[in-house]
């Protein structure tokens, strides 16, 4: 006997939603679609169905989008931006949390992503390593480096390092629960990238109390003030100032993974 339904959900326009849309008239049902995508606008432009996608805009009864930033890009490309509504991302509490850490003899600071080539530049880690190189020479004690995430440009990075007399560890690809370990420890996350909907690691640091280095782009500045970290232009010089700033800087992590601690879990966001 076949089920009843109120509603039909789809995540991501394609394929997801613009099939969906299709589906939930067929069967008469409200459409509701969360979206996250990064490559809406060329999508958008370049798609052979990026009329199905209009159409299942066109007609859904609400769009929930991750972030403020996401929210004006998407209504770019839908009739009535009033359907709209911002839903973040869930970033479990039960592993990103504050744990105390003692002051170590030398600084450690963690990037984190899937560290693959692609068509498009979205990462910047050698920015990042050559940058950490650079504020070493000013810092009071040594940095190690973490460099978490598996991927393709993973021997290129090990190289970049070792010609930058940086000292890295590499994790390559870990649980959950090994990241937020990692978190806990650093004395700083820095993450480079050239565009963000909403950035699920940078919000995992900020729940472990980690401050933040990050690439001033997109959705990151909704999740950095002054208190928890430094946004910061993809160049060279001004991520090392940064890096050198925010070891400077008398930042309370019990208080940073406090202000975190009721924001994207999975009850917050549910509700």
């Amino acid at each position: 006997e076949p089920k009843t339904f109120d509603l039909l959900h789809s995540h991501v326009i394609h394929p997801a939603g613009a099939i969906g849309a299709k589906l939930a008239a067929e069967i008469g049902l409200p459409h509701f679609i969360s979206e996250h995508w990064s490559n809406l606008a060329y999508y958008f432009d370049k798609n052979w169905f990026r009329n199905w996608g209009k159409d299942a805009y066109a007609s859904a009864k609400r769009i929930f989008v991750v972030s403020e930033f996401l929210k004006g890009k998407t209504a770019e490309f839908v009739n009535d931006s009033s359907k709209l509504a911002v839903v973040p991302n869930v970033v479990s509490a039960n592993e990103f949390k504050f744990r105390p850490s003692p002051i170590g003899s030398s600084y450690y600071f963690v990037m984190a992503a899937k560290w693959n080539r692609g068509k498009r530049v979205i990462k910047r880690p050698k920015l990042l390593i050559k940058a950490v190189a650079e504020a070493s020479k000013e810092l009071d004690k040594p940095v190690i480096l973490g460099i978490i995430g598996d991927g393709d440009r993973v021997p290129e990075l090990k190289k970049f390092c070792e010609q930058n007399d940086v000292h890295a560890q590499f994790h390559g690809f870990v649980s959950k629960k090994v990241i937020a370990s990692e978190f806990q420890k650093a004395d700083l996350f820095l993450h480079g990238s050239e565009y963000e909907t909403f950035s699920v690691v940078i919000a995992e640091a900020l729940k472990c109390g980690t401050p933040v280095v990050a690439s001033n782009v997109c959705a990151i500045p909704e999740l950095i003030n002054d208190s928890n970290g430094i946004l910061v232009e993809n160049k060279l010089t001004p991520w090392k100032d940064a890096i050198v700033c925010a070891m400077q800087t008398d930042y309370d992590k019990q208080a940073i993974a406090e202000s975190f601690k009721t924001k994207f879990g999975y009850e917050e966001v549910g509700n």
